[in-house]
């Protein structure tokens, strides 16, 4: 009877640590805007006095189970870590938090144009990582390009002008928004 604790105990605390690990990253979604509570990092010793916040935010992919001889099925996930993303509450204003989400929106428009990649085209496993890296190093380009049109939100025409861009771009793949193994 001992041992049948200790394993719901065990049982227990594991499926709790992996739920606090859930609770860490999520995925984009585009009924869920980000709020200021989702900034759980403390701000980098590093980060100039003017720097208001930072979004970490990723792209993950992964293969999916395949038989032998079946073309593999991919998944790939845009996703906001709150533990690495932070604020400095002196400039919680609302301007800051949508250029923020945008950050976000723009890792959701690089996981669509993945998927459609992986929809569209035969990709081999082992070619797989090779395309993953090319997407996602236009997807860094693409963020620090956004940063620096925009004076990291500052700019408020040229805000303006991504927050447009980045919903047509949305809109254009909206083909691809489910997010399953395909």
């Amino acid at each position: 009877m001992i041992t049948m604790w200790k394993f719901l105990l065990i049982a227990f605390c594991c499926s709790a640590v992996y739920g606090l690990a859930q609770q860490d990253k999520y995925e984009w979604h585009k009924d869920s805007l980000l709020v200021w509570e989702d900034f759980k990092g403390k701000p980098s010793s590093v980060a100039a006095d003017d720097v208001a916040a930072l979004s970490f935010c990723g792209l993950r992919f992964q293969s999916c189970a395949y038989e032998r001889g079946e073309e593999p099925t991919y998944k790939v996930t845009a996703y906001f870590q709150r533990s690495k993303s932070w604020s400095k509450e002196e400039h919680e204003v609302q301007y800051v938090l949508e250029h923020e989400q945008l950050h976000f929106d723009i890792a959701e428009v690089y996981a669509r144009k993945m998927r459609k990649h992986f929809q569209t085209k035969r990709v081999a496993l082992e070619k797989s990582s090779a395309i993953y890296n090319e997407y996602y190093d236009e997807y860094v380009e693409m963020q620090d390009l956004y940063d620096e049109q925009t004076n990291h939100g500052t700019k408020d025409k040229e805000q303006a002008i991504w927050n447009e861009k980045v919903k047509k771009w949305l809109e254009e793949l909206d083909d691809f928004e489910e997010n399953s193994c395909y």
